[in-house]
């Protein structure tokens, strides 16, 4: 008996084409990889560069937000004075934040008064605080204006509230905000 012969399924014309389409599709594949994988390196590199910008930004506003942030307008500086006499520890000062501002004196009097004042729209508004003790911390409110109105804030040592002569007082300001 003889064997049957095995049928062919395809003709070799055909086979061909099929290794042809193959080839063409596995080169289109590794050049499609080629292009686009440098493409979205620099897309996540570039997500990576925001995420990075967007956490400075969220921790700069955690900070404003709890008045972490300071800035010394004043550092240690000595005054001398007569009785009431007035020296201006910073005659322009234009906050960008509300927050506050810390005083501290080091005096030789017991009894010294510190001055804010602002103008808020042509008005101006002030506050005196008088500091008991020769080491003593006075605390003034600072509010932030929107830009259409500068805020011009001054601080002014009025010197001691008793007959002190040539009283002597060191002073830092510090802004919170």
């Amino acid at each position: 008996m003889s064997e049957p012969k095995p049928k062919k399924m395809v003709s070799r014309s055909v086979a061909i084409a099929l290794g042809i389409i193959c080839i063409i599709l596995g080169v289109s594949l590794v050049g499609t990889f080629a292009y686009f994988v440098p493409v979205m390196n620099d897309q996540n590199n570039k997500i990576n560069s925001l995420n990075s910008q967007l956490a400075n930004v969220q921790v700069d506003y955690a900070g404003f937000a709890r008045l972490e942030k300071s800035e010394v307008l004043t550092d240690n500086v000595t005054v001398t004075g007569q009785t009431n006499g007035l020296y201006e520890l910073i005659d322009s000062f234009d906050p960008l934040w509300s927050g506050y501002l810390l005083v501290n004196l080091t005096s030789t009097s017991f009894s010294s008064s510190i001055e804010i004042g602002w103008n808020l729209r042509g008005y101006w508004f002030g506050q005196e605080k008088t500091i008991t003790g020769q080491n003593a911390i006075a605390v003034f409110a600072v509010a932030n204006t929107p830009s259409s109105s500068t805020t011009l804030m001054f601080i002014r040592f009025l010197g001691s509230a008793y007959n002190i002569r040539n009283e002597t007082a060191t002073v830092t300001v510090t802004y919170y905000y």
